[in-house]
């Protein structure tokens, strides 16, 4: 199956992908709002609560005391990156590559690349090098 790759849907597709997570956060409810009814909806607290914000001797202030945060997620380096990314032709890449597949793809400097979701959700990043800049591919 010889497959061309419609770069202006896919750059368009990279474009809505990113707006859509830049995007900001949506406007706070205020009492004005009405809430929508339902089991969904939670109870309003009955008192607002106030922080004391605190100063170390270093100067730095803080809310929560340093003993009580924990870590989350993944050790430092537990997802590899891919530092030396291999391509293949469109041809070797229709073989594993199923046509409604979703990919991040990149026209950068007349240099155009692709990488596929599958790949990028285990590594998340690649350190790339097009066209002599170092780039950083990130999912």
């Amino acid at each position: 199956m010889n497959r061309k790759f419609p770069w202006l849907i896919v750059s368009f597709a990279v474009a809505t992908f990113l707006l859509t997570a830049c995007r900001p956060s949506p406007v706070p409810k205020t009492p004005e709002t009405p809430e929508a009814p339902g089991p969904a909806a939670a109870p309003a607290p009955a008192e607002e609560h106030e922080y004391e914000i605190k100063t170390d001797p270093s100067g730095v202030k803080y809310i929560v005391e340093r003993s009580k945060l924990v870590g989350g997620g993944p050790p430092k380096d537990g997802i590899p990156s891919i530092d030396e990314p291999k391509f293949v032709s469109l041809e070797e890449a229709d073989q594993w590559i199923a046509e409604d597949e979703l990919v991040l793809a990149i026209d950068y400097r007349g240099v155009k690349r692709v990488y596929p979701l599958q790949i990028l959700v285990w590594h998340e990043i690649v350190n790339e090098v097009i066209a002599g800049d170092p780039l950083l591919i990130t999912y």
